[in-house]
């Protein structure tokens, strides 16, 4: 009974996806700030965590699909969608790997944040 339950238990895990970026830079234009905090995707939901001078704002979104390099989300209201760039840098100090590129939605006037990311 254990062995069956371990199976299942790999079974179930290995199912799930999950992958943590930490946030290092990030830029709006025409501006590249110095941030910390980071973006953790799974399956369902997308959470992003940044810490502003000492106070952690934390927004969740639910993962709408997954086609071609983006990934899709909502807030509840509308959907926007993430891309990522495979590239290795420096902005403000801080060496990355990664670029996830945060897309609003038209309706919100196009606004593009791009982070610098390292994948944890």
């Amino acid at each position: 009974m254990k062995k069956v339950l371990f199976v299942l238990f790999l079974l179930l895990s290995a199912s799930s996806y999950s992958q943590t970026y930490k946030i290092g830079a990030g830029f709006v234009n025409p501006t590249f700030f110095k941030t910390d905090g980071k973006i953790t995707i799974n399956d369902k939901k997308i959470i992003i965590e940044i810490n502003n001078n000492g106070k952690l704002t934390t927004n969740e979104y639910e993962v709408v699909k997954k086609a071609n390099n983006l990934l899709y989300f909502t807030d509840g209201v509308m959907t926007h969608y993430f891309s990522f760039i495979d590239e290795k840098g420096k902005k403000k100090g801080f060496e990355y790997d990664n670029i996830v590129v945060f897309n609003f939605d038209k309706k919100q006037g196009d606004i593009q944040v791009m982070y610098y990311c390292k994948i944890e």
